[in-house]
């Protein structure tokens, strides 16, 4: 996790996080992000659009002069409302129509 870089230094932890060091770890995570929004897009487009709010996001920490800890807190909410969405979509296709 992005946020543990200095403290998994400080006790020898080698991650990609403290290999690649904050705003290399983020990036990282753009790409892997986008990576997964493209393929998620060739499944169902509107599924590639909900995981494109990911980058976007890793994108908008990276421009700004927010630090990737602080911004790193917002991530739960992003994962509920992702995942909610996610969930409701996928119960719209099972379900029967009312």
């Amino acid at each position: 996790a992005i946020p543990d870089v200095e403290p998994d230094r400080k006790f020898g932890i080698r991650t990609t996080a403290t290999v690649l060091g904050e705003r290399g770890a983020l990036a990282y995570c753009v790409v892997a992000w986008t990576t997964a929004a493209a393929v998620g897009a060739v499944h169902d487009p509107g599924f590639g659009v909900l995981l494109a709010v990911y980058p976007v996001l890793g994108l908008a920490i990276g421009a700004s002069d927010v630090s990737v800890s602080r911004a790193y807190r917002w991530f739960p909410l992003v994962n509920a409302v992702v995942g909610m969405v996610l969930t409701l979509a996928g119960l719209g296709r099972v379900l029967p129509a009312p």
